[in-house]
């Protein structure tokens, strides 16, 4: 079964550089922005969701 949740920037600084992380649902097409906000912690949440997805 395919990942359905990925870690993915949603807000840029001025040098086009991530400043803002949240989670990508590629099934439905929507974000789950609000939280988490850093990199490593987007990627820890969409982990979580795709295992409880399976």
């Amino acid at each position: 079964m395919e990942d359905n949740f990925v870690a993915s920037p949603y807000a840029y600084n001025d040098k086009n550089k991530p400043t803002s992380w949240g989670v990508w649902n590629k099934e439905l097409k929507i974000w789950i922005p609000h939280l988490p906000s850093k990199k490593k912690e987007a990627e820890d949440m969409a982990k979580s969701l795709n295992r409880l997805a399976k």
